[in-house]
């Protein structure tokens, strides 16, 4: 047995307990089409632990992406139920920043308006945000670009900006859809960096759907693989690499394991 191999642990024995930031538990999806019944997701049951990095990774077309959309309140479950900090999910919330594979800017507005659209979606007021958005941004690296628009900025420091916009209103959990898979490996990998470094210093719970097994294992505190469609969960990995983590970190034997045993696993 690897060493990854020893640090597994079956979904069926995936911890439960009452300070569970996300618990998702029995949870079906299906779609309706033309052709039929999709049976997207099947029997998930899983908790994620408060201030857990969580990444999701799986083939295309077996539920990632609808699984976070359900965690995010924007697509409802056949069945079974998602908790947030042990209330029911029933729409889109506060507490809840979410980061698509594109940055989806409004190329007519300013990148101060862009991240501050939150405000207007959640009808909070506007001033009481606005340093708060200037601050973000400087953290960031976006400090002088705020009256700039998305169309003058490159691919990494569009998505800065939308990932300054998830943490506006300051959320509990951060959702992240792919958000780097469109950019070249270079900057994807010092977007990974910062990430974590955001992560640590904020304590935020976050779960990150991803093709990329390295990026998975680099980033997480678990990760759990998803079956091919309908998505189950086939495994989860505790992933022990020591932390902070760098870019030495993916040189390490351990780190080969684990990545070695994920793509053994995907098939």
């Amino acid at each position: 047995m690897t060493h990854a191999e020893a640090l597994t642990s079956s979904a069926h024995r995936t911890a439960m307990n009452s300070t569970a930031a996300i618990r998702v538990t029995d949870l079906y999806k299906t779609y309706r089409s033309v052709a039929g019944p999709v049976r997207a997701l099947e029997g998930i049951d899983v908790d994620i632990r408060p201030g857990e990095f969580v990444s999701l990774i799986g083939k295309s077309g077996c539920g990632k992406s609808t699984l976070l959309q359900i965690i995010a309140g924007l697509v409802r479950p056949s069945r079974g139920k998602v908790l947030l900090e042990d209330v029911p999910v029933v729409k889109a919330s506060r507490k809840v920043g979410l980061v698509f594979q594109k940055s989806v800017l409004l190329e007519w507005r300013t990148i101060l308006d862009n991240v501050l659209l939150p405000v207007e979606l959640f009808h909070l007021v506007r001033a009481g945000y606005v340093d708060r958005a200037r601050e973000l941004l400087g953290m960031m690296g976006l400090a002088g670009f705020e009256n700039s628009y998305p169309d003058e900025l490159s691919g990494g420091m569009q998505q800065r900006a939308a990932i300054v916009r998830s943490l506006l209103c300051d959320p509990d959990i951060l959702l992240m859809d792919e958000p780097f898979g469109a950019l070249d490996a270079l900057t994807r990998e010092q977007m990974n960096v910062e990430l974590l470094r955001i992560w640590q210093a904020s304590g935020k719970t976050i779960i990150f759907v991803t093709h990329d097994i390295a990026e998975a294992v680099f980033l997480s505190d678990r990760v759990i693989l998803l079956s091919e469609r309908p998505g189950r969960v086939k495994e989860i990995v505790k992933i022990e690499l020591p932390r902070p983590r760098t870019i030495e970190t993916t040189y390490l034997p351990q780190f080969a394991d684990y990545r070695r045993h994920l793509r053994e696993q995907l098939g």
